[in-house]
């Protein structure tokens, strides 16, 4: 047969882990591959596929999405050695990078210079050995996806990883995704370690929940001295602090923000862990919208929930109930005919 091969054979080897298809390949053939060999290989933990095209083809390299993919997925082990192997190599600026990193500044370099054999198809170069020349090989540096990734996923330990060494990375986005999927571990951990990135958020319900007088700032008997540090430390969201002071905050539009959109996608995933976590922790307030959401989702956990708290500030409007309707939601459809009717 003539009819020859792609890129995509040796690219969706790589990709599966089958390391003596590569080989045949890289021996018998001529196309090649493409970063996507090493991007996907990285992407499901073939960490020997790997070690071969850096250390025996050495030719293509890989790109971010071979950082990005890895800690989505939870490779650990993959990060660690691409890290090792790329970004860490230059033994002559380890104590620079050391001090970058105490700055919590990353040096990414533009190249790497990695040893490897020659590429000579009458020598037997399967295997890595001692027989080296210098190539110019290049991954890039993961980018704002690969710390999503992980927050989204649940991978604390990737997050962690990534975080010591691509810190100036981290961003909102994660607090977002680790609440639309419910991953309390995650906001709790980024909460207690980087607080910065909630006092944004914090700052303006402080500003706008407790400026008012003594009489609209304590909603309880009970409550005299409820503040922002108070609020913070509290693990416990009583429900004697929901009152029409929350409905203000909901109707000066600071629900456009990124914890409020996290807070809505929570409710739309039925996530209630990380709904309850934005309640206490951020004092978030549901919308309409938001219940609306809960009843298309046939979530009536999640509207007794906001009825119980937020009934002051949020409500399901005429589309809640056309959509448990649509949606055949009948337990939904009971809940809400005994609240509006």
């Amino acid at each position: 047969r003539h009819e020859g091969a792609t890129v995509d054979a040796m690219d969706n080897a790589a990709t599966n882990g089958h390391l003596n298809i590569v080989k045949w390949l890289h021996e018998h053939r001529e196309e090649g591959c493409t970063t996507s060999a090493f991007d996907g290989a990285a992407e499901n933990g073939h960490i020997h596929v790997l070690e071969w095209l850096t250390y025996v083809r050495g030719r293509e390299g890989g790109t971010f999405r071979a950082l990005d993919l890895a800690a989505t997925n939870g490779r650990l082990d993959v990060l660690e050695w691409i890290y090792e192997h790329f970004h860490n190599t230059n033994n002559n600026n380890n104590n620079q990078n050391h001090q970058n990193h105490q700055n919590h500044q990353i040096l990414l370099p533009s190249s790497i210079t990695i040893s490897i054999p020659p590429n000579n198809n009458n020598n037997n170069n399967n295997n890595i050995n001692n027989n080296k020349r210098t190539h110019n090989l290049k991954i890039d540096p993961p980018t704002r996806s690969a710390f999503d990734g992980a927050a989204g996923n649940n991978h604390l330990n990737i997050l962690q990883f990534l975080i010591s060494k691509y810190e100036n990375l981290l961003s909102i986005s994660s607090v977002e995704l680790a609440a639309r999927n419910g991953n309390v571990i995650i906001l709790q951990w980024l909460y207690d370690n980087y607080f910065e990135m909630f006092s944004p958020h914090i700052s303006y319900v402080e500003n706008n929940q407790y400026q008012s007088n003594s009489q609209s700032l304590n909603t309880s008997p009970n409550n005299n001295n409820n503040n922002l540090g108070q609020s913070r430390t509290s693990d416990v969201f009583s429900p004697q602090k929901v009152s029409k002071r929350l409905k203000t905050i909901r109707e000066s539009n600071f629900t456009s923000t990124p914890l409020y959109d996290a807070l809505g996608m929570s409710i739309r995933n039925s996530q209630t862990t990380s709904v309850l976590w934005l309640q206490q922790k951020l004092h978030c307030v549901p919308s309409d919208d938001d219940c609306d959401w809960a009843a298309r989702n046939g979530s009536l956990a999640m509207l007794l929930h906001i009825n119980q708290y937020f009934s002051e500030c949020a409500r399901p409007t005429i589309k809640a109930l056309q959509w448990s309707i649509l949606y055949n939601h009948v337990d939904v459809v009971h809940y809400l005919l005994q609240l509006h009717y």
